[in-house]
């Protein structure tokens, strides 16, 4: 897994194979996201996330891995498409019919707040191709 940003946290659950981490730091990576509503990795916030085979315990600090895929899959959402279909419904009505400029700019940001609401309503599923990998700060942990 080629990876995209690097997120530190503490451990507060396990359960079987998957863990919840509350995340400390890694925000700055994050700051200039436009992916960031997405997966939402700010400070203070948890996800859960396979524990792949190591032995954790409460209160252990840990990194979350994410990778470039999961990376260009959420900037694809978040931000290309939006802005595509923004620059491409203004072009289309410009082009095509003999809209105002203004009424052509209303609709286009309708468009891009579409995207942005479909996004919003398909997070859960978009947020299930999200890949969070853990490793533990400590290398005697694994099994």
């Amino acid at each position: 897994m080629k990876t995209a940003l690097i997120h530190t946290g503490i451990i507060t659950a396990v359960r079987g194979s998957k863990a919840r981490v509350r995340l400390l730091r890694g925000e700055e990576s994050c700051a200039s996201c436009a992916a960031k509503s997405l997966c939402a990795p700010g400070r203070g916030e948890e996800v859960v996330v396979s524990t792949d085979g190591y032995k954790l315990n409460v209160g252990e600090e840990v990194e979350l891995l994410v990778s470039d895929r999961s990376h260009r899959l959420a900037v694809l959402t978040m931000l290309v498409i939006p802005w595509s279909a923004l620059a491409g419904t203004l072009a289309l009505l410009l082009a095509f019919t003999n809209v105002a400029e203004g009424i052509a700019v209303g609709a286009a940001f309708c468009v891009m707040i579409l995207c942005y609401v479909a996004a919003a309503l398909l997070r859960p599923r978009i947020a299930r191709e999200l890949n969070f990998r853990l490793r533990p700060l400590v290398p005697s942990a694994e099994q």
